[in-house]
This record gives structure tokens, C-alpha cells and sequence, in this order.
């Protein structure tokens, strides 16, 4: 299937034409400007925390807290960069990439190596007693076990008792080692940030926690705070917190736990970036993602009817994330197969863009919508309903929006009822009425705009030409070859 609709993208694409992208490519961070990529405008978030550091720098844990897909970690790659470019010594550790460690004690020295220095003495020690204890004991009872189960293994079974026991005491004797090789750690890191000319904390960032499995995020939280916890040294966080919390139930097998408390033990401070201005954001999806290629093709803009779509199109899918306040990912996923799904349309038909991108919305992020849109299980009423908690739930109601719920209205009621516009009418004696039928839970002056749309859309008599089910089977990559 993926095959065939790569094959036919290509064969609707004209040759001199510019690739068309269907993923987002990392952001390019530049030493000497690292924001100057930054869409979001997210850089004066940057300078605020950079200050706390600065003023604070005896050493705390600060969680940035935001959820998946809303830009963390680009972020704190660039604010990274743009600390190093002010003085301060950086660490970066992806806990997601590593957590396939038994033992995160490791790799969390790994990344301090980069600062401590290959052949640090103080560092090659800690190598060696910054495990954990060893708790593989033979049961005393063993060895009576054996005797009266398995004649002949007695000389064996005290041989491995022995070895077990001599292992134990070998642990018990180097505790006060370990401990005290733990104590001279961290006075060698205190003194190594002391050393440093411009008396800057180290901030060591750990990215993706919230993604690792259970026991190996609480095991990093917990070497944090009893291995690395000096003064000098900013832990920075990057968590979804409630995800963690997740994990933390998971871990201790209890969701009756309480995750929140027990996460203040480690963090100092929390910050949650900004949302960024949603308009700006889908702007520039829109360009990213190359929309303008569709909307200004030759053949396209010869219609008339069809000179607005772009506004339209921007308009809309600006109120339908801020809306629901829709992940940075997961708006550009949507915008991403959008694209995609257009090189499949013919530029003569008129797709009717935002509702086109609503279907994709609904089939996205509201399945169960989407479906029961798809295989005709809504009536008009109960339609109406559900997607008007969708595009209103803050009684924020723009022209845009009041538009494509009447497109999706009328598409629908022919998907429905074919040619025959007898059948249900939406609007109360005949198109020329603007009052509705049906219910909405939009004010009278939108409610009339509503009927107004709808009626201007029955009026255009070439929009009817378009079947529902022609959107439909195009976003399910079942229509490649129905134009």
C-alpha cells in the first residue's frame, strides 16, 4: 500500500517542481545564535531561567514540565547551547536512550567524565565503589536442605556457602569505603566547580525521563539526589510530570501512591513553557509542509470560488488547536498527512481544504467521530452535537469554524441521502430561510449565520457535486485512483 502511494505522489508531481516534505526535520541549533530557528519565540523563556541559574547557583533540581510532542527537548538543547555560549559548563543525558543500563549509576558518570577528565584518580575511585551492594546470597538453609534431598552435594553446597559468606563480609567491610569514597566524590566535584573561573554551576540536563521505563527513572531520581546532589551543580529536568508520576505508581505497584509528594522530594523548582501563539505555529506548518503549492496552482485559482480557501484554511486550523490546546506534535502529524493526502487530489476538485483538514482532525484525535461520520451511524442532531463540544468548548466562535460545521452539514446530509434534498431538510422552509432545523448550542446571531452558510452552499449547486465519501476514502488511502 505504502508503495503504491508513493508511486502515485510521484506521478501527480511535476518534475520541476520542489520535493515535498512529510516529516518535520530537526531544528538546525547554531552555536553562535542557537534561537535563531526557535518558531515559538521561545527564547526569552531561556533568559528568565538562565537568571534563576545565575542567581541561585548553590545547586537545586528545576523540572521543566510540559507534555509530550509540545517542543521540550528542542528547547532545551538551544538553551543549553546559549549557556555554554554565556560561560557555563553544560551536560546532556537522553535517560531515554539509556535506560537499557542495568545500573544508572553508569551512564550518569559517563556524561560527568566529560568534565572530571580521563584520568581523574578521584573519578577512577568512584568507578569502583559507586556500585551498589551485591545481594547474591545462598540461604542459610541450603546446605540442610541439600543433605536430606540430594545425598552427595553436601562438600559442594558448603564450598558455595562459604564463597557467599566471605562475599557478604567482603560487602559489610567496604561499606565504610564505599561511603566514605562517596563523601571524597563529592568534595572532588564541589572543588572542581570552585576551580572554575567564572563560578558558574555545572547544569547537567536529563532529557526524556518520563519515557523510561519505570524502575530505571526512579533509580536515576534516586542516584541524583544521593550521588550528585552538591552545591554548584543544577540538575534540569525535562519531564512530563504526570507521565512520571505514572511511572512511579508503576514502580512501586500502587496507584494509590502519591506520586506528586513523593516527586517534590527531588524537585526545587518547576517551570512549564508557554504555549506558543497557535496562529503562528500553523503558519508556519503551513509553510513548512509547502500548502501553498495546492492552494496557488494554476489550474486551481482560475475559480473563483475557490480565492478564500487559504484563508480559510489558516483560519480554522488555528481555532481548531487553540480549541483543544492540540500538542506541537501532534499538529504537525496532522498537518504532515494532510499534505501528503492533497498530491492525491486533483487540482479541479473542490476539496472543500478545512473541512478536509477536520475529517483528518477527527480521525486523528476522535476516532469514534471520524467513524461513525464514515460509515453513517450519526442523524443530523446527534452530528451536530458531538463535533459542536469539539469546535466550541470555549465559546470562542469565528466565522471560519461556523463555515466548515456547515460544510460538514450539508456533505454529510447528502452522504446520508444522496441526490434527494427533500429527504431531512436542514433549513425550515426551504434554502432561502436561514433558520436551522436542528438544534445548536451556538448563540441565535452564529445559529443564523450557520443557516446563512448553509444556504449559500446549497445555492453554489457545483459544491453538491462532491461526495463526502470522495474525502473520506482519500484520508483512509483507499481512493488514490478516484477522481
Amino acid at each position: 500500500m505504502i508503495t503504491k502511494i508513493i508511486t502515485y505522489i510521484c506521478k501527480k508531481r511535476k518534475l520541476n517542481q520542489r520535493p515535498m516534505k512529510l516529516k518535520h526535520n530537526d531544528i538546525e541549533i547554531l552555536k553562535d545564535n542557537p534561537f535563531k530557528n526557535c518558531k515559538l519565540e521561545r527564547e526569552r523563556y531561556a533568559h528568565v531561567l538562565t537568571s534563576i541559574i545565575g542567581n541561585f547557583a548553590e545547586g537545586f533540581v528545576m523540572a521543566i514540565n510540559n507534555e509530550w510532542g509540545t517542543g521540550k527537548t528542542t528547547f532545551i538543547k538551544m538553551w543549553k547551547q546559549s549557556l555554554e555560549n554565556d560561560g557555563f559548563k553544560t551536560l546532556y543525558f537522553n535517560a531515554w536512550e539509556n535506560d537499557y543500563e542495568i545500573e544508572p549509576m553508569i551512564a550518569l558518570l559517563g556524561e560527568l567524565k566529560t568534565l572530571l577528565g580521563k584520568d581523574n584518580e578521584t573519578f577512577k575511585s568512584l568507578l569502583k565503589k559507586g556500585t551498589v551492594f551485591t545481594k547474591h546470597l545462598l540461604p542459610t538453609v541450603a546446605k540442610a536442605f541439600a543433605e536430606k534431598h540430594i545425598p552427595g552435594i553436601t562438600e559442594v553446597v558448603e564450598k558455595t556457602v562459604s564463597a557467599a559468606t566471605e562475599i557478604f563480609q567482603n560487602e559489610v567491610n567496604n561499606y565504610t569505603e564505599k561511603k566514605k569514597g562517596l563523601i571524597d566524590f563529592k568534595k572532588q566535584l564541589t572543588k572542581l566547580i570552585d576551580e572554575t573561573k567564572h563560578k558558574k554551576p555545572i547544569i547537567f540536563f536529563i532529557d526524556e525521563l518520563d519515557r523510561c521505563k519505570p524502575d530505571y527513572a526512579v533509580e536515576v531520581l534516586e542516584k541524583v539526589k544521593h550521588f550528585f546532589s552538591v552545591n554548584g551543580i543544577v540538575f534540569v529536568l525535562s519531564i512530563d510530570k504526570k507521565q512520571l508520576e505514572c511511572a512511579i505508581q508503576g514502580y512501586y505497584g500502587s496507584i494509590t501512591i502519591n506520586a506528586s509528594e513523593y516527586l517534590r522530594r527531588f524537585i526545587d523548582i518547576e517551570y512549564q513553557l508557554p504555549n506558543p501563539d497557535c496562529k503562528k505555529t500553523c503558519i508556519y506548518y503551513y509553510n513548512y509542509y509547502q500548502f501553498i503549492d495546492f492552494f496557488n496552482d494554476k489550474k486551481r485559482i482560475e475559480f473563483s470560488a475557490f480565492k478564500n480557501d487559504e484563508e480559510l484554511f489558516i483560519e480554522f486550523s488555528t481555532r481548531l488547536f487553540e480549541n483543544k490546546n492540540i500538542t506541537l506534535r501532534q499538529q504537525e502529524k496532522i498537518f504532515a498527512f494532510a499534505r501528503m493526502v492533497l498530491t492525491t487530489i486533483t487540482t479541479t476538485i473542490h476539496v472543500f481544504p478545512a473541512l478536509f483538514f477536520f475529517l483528518i482532525y477527527l480521525r486523528d484525535l476522535y476516532f469514534d467521530i471520524y467513524d461513525n461520520i464514515r460509515f453513517k451511524r450519526y442523524t443530523i442532531q446527534k452530528l451536530v452535537d458531538d463535533i459542536e463540544q469539539l469546535l466550541f468548548p470555549k465559546e470562542v466562535i469565528s466565522h471560519a469554524v461556523v463555515y466548515t460545521e456547515a460544510e460538514l452539514i450539508v456533505f454529510y446530509h447528502k452522504y446520508l441521502y444522496g441526490n434527494d434534498q427533500t429527504m431531512s431538510p436542514l433549513l425550515i422552509d426551504g434554502n432561502n430561510v436561514r433558520e436551522i432545523s436542528f438544534k445548536s448550542i451556538i448563540t441565535s446571531s452564529r445559529r443564523y449565520d450557520l443557516g446563512q452558510n448553509i444556504g449559500h452552499i446549497y445555492s453554489e449547486r457545483k459544491y453538491i457535486d462532491l461526495d463526502l465519501y470522495y474525502l473520506i476514502s482519500k484520508i483512509d488511502l483507499l481512493g488514490l485512483l478516484y477522481t
